[in-house]
């Protein structure tokens, strides 16, 4: 199967997916993940790809999380484990980016997941 690369921001518009018709494609996005091998992570990711899911790189957020309030004052220490650091390169049918931009105007990776959710499973990697 041929996959085709998209790269977005956040200034990105319906019009950055007009030349893909139905086909999967592989995203990245501002967040992609830093320092590490982009071409090992983007075959895991195919290897593991449905085409009725959404997979996405995840891993462990090792720095510490802290629940702040309105005026910017630590309330909670928040348990790590509980969370995770989400990280694009993604890979997913165009018909969901093309969803997405039916609700949206510009690309943001969080409300992509969230309108998503049913749909998106993580590649969870246990590297620091």
């Amino acid at each position: 199967m041929s996959y085709k690369h998209l790269r977005l921001n956040e200034k990105s518009t319906a019009d950055s997916i007009k030349e893909f018709d139905n086909e999967s494609l592989v995203i990245f996005d501002d967040q992609c993940i830093p320092g590490v091998e982009i071409e090992g992570i983007q075959g895991t990711l195919l290897e593991n790809y449905e085409p009725e899911k959404i997979i996405l790189y995840a891993k462990h957020i090792t720095d510490a999380l802290k629940k702040v309030d309105n005026e910017g004052y630590v309330i909670e220490n928040l348990e790590r484990m509980g969370y995770l650091e989400l990280y694009t390169p993604l890979v997913c049918r165009s018909e969901y980016i093309e969803n997405y931009f039916k609700e949206f105007e510009y690309w943001n990776l969080n409300k992509f997941i969230k309108l998503n959710e049913d749909k998106v499973e993580f590649y969870l990697t246990f590297s620091t």
